[in-house]
């Protein structure tokens, strides 16, 4: 189980290749794999070294790159590396999806690792989770086969521990008369934005959607075998209690006056964050239609003109059309012609 952001990342990286992160990573076929990719990290270590050394004030100048040029490219290369999993402008979609909630999430003290390490762990779970009814149906019961054995009784009651945790501090720092700051409770992200949304708000904005969420996917699942249901029904449950416990939170927050408040982009900032947002979506509708490189052009102008200051945008205009040129270059050289990474195809380039 990864216990991090990164760990779940690198064991994206092995399923891909093939490889369970387990046990199994070190004998028979996946011990030469993985013995090899511990040799290359310490050559990988060696080189950086080096090229740190010699070169590091040449990279220090990225940190003075435009945020109007640099978020595109970084959206663009979001885009390649979610299509390039399955080949799927589904998986697209979800990864801007997911983002955005991550995002929502970050601004009222929700924290978006989870998101990394539910991709990750999901397969593994709904595999297990399929393998346990199919033993249960020689025990005759799913709950006797989960709640009588040691082992699953010990997992179960990790579970109910890891869980309830949070919940556990937060007594004891009410017992102990602590605030939320000493027990390292999760905090809005604070920017020194001058616009703030109060929690209930924030609340129901994502209380709502998760509950539509949840309904879209019970209306999808009612003619699917139980077996491929089971995962995406629990967890479509799980979104939907979450989904009520935050409205439930903000009635009560809004009863008793005890709202806060967590900040947000300012009213000048706003509608370039909006367009930005539009520009996105239209971005991943459109592309399985047009075309990874025309859109991705079209994108990079476009997103460079909005995010840049008003003053300078007409100024700026050349600058960002020759830097979306070099950039689709890049991407077809490197990505396509070295690499052999498949691109979404439409009706354009």
């Amino acid at each position: 189980i990864p216990g991090a952001p990164q760990a779940a990342v690198l064991f994206g990286a092995l399923l891909l290749h093939g490889l369970r992160p387990g046990a199994e990573l070190f004998t028979g076929h996946g011990a030469e794999i993985t013995y090899t990719f511990i040799l290359s990290l310490f050559l990988a270590n060696a080189m950086m070294f080096a090229i740190g050394i010699s070169a590091s004030r040449i990279y220090a100048r990225a940190l003075n790159l435009p945020t109007n040029l640099l978020m595109p490219v970084v959206l663009a290369l979001s885009v390649v590396g979610a299509f390039a999993g399955r080949n799927s402008p589904f998986d697209v979609g979800m990864m801007l999806v997911l983002g955005l909630i991550a995002y929502a999430g970050v601004k009222v003290g929700l924290a978006a690792a989870p998101i990394a390490l539910g991709v990750i762990l999901g397969p593994i779970m709904e595999r297990g989770l399929v393998e346990s009814m199919m033993l249960s149906r020689a025990t005759g019961s799913l709950a006797e086969l989960l709640f009588t054995r040691p082992l699953s009784l010990f997992l179960v009651f990790l579970t109910v521990v890891s869980v309830g945790w949070p919940f556990i501090l937060k007594y004891w720092a009410r017992l102990r008369g602590k605030t939320p700051d000493e027990t390292n409770e999760a905090k809005p992200e604070a920017n020194g934005k001058s616009g703030v949304v109060s929690h209930a708000a924030a609340n129901i904005w994502l209380g709502i959607p998760g509950l539509g969420l949840s309904a879209l996917t019970f209306s999808r699942l009612t003619d699917v075998e139980l077996q491929t249901a089971v995962v995406p029904g629990v967890c479509a449950g799980m979104i939907a209690l979450v989904s009520v416990g935050l409205l439930a939170k903000a009635a009560i927050l809004r009863a008793q006056g005890a709202e806060t408040v967590a900040p947000v982009a300012s009213k000048a900032d706003r509608g370039p964050a909006l367009a930005a947002l539009g520009i996105a979506v239209g971005y991943v509708a459109l592309m399985p239609y047009v075309g990874f490189f025309v859109t991705t052009f079209i994108v990079l102008v476009s997103l460079g003109w909005v995010l840049a200051s008003p003053d300078t945008r007409r100024k700026q205009l050349v600058r960002n059309v020759l830097t979306a040129i070099f950039v689709c270059a890049a991407f077809y050289g490197v990505f396509a012609e070295i690499f052999n990474v498949p691109f979404p195809e439409g009706f354009l380039f």
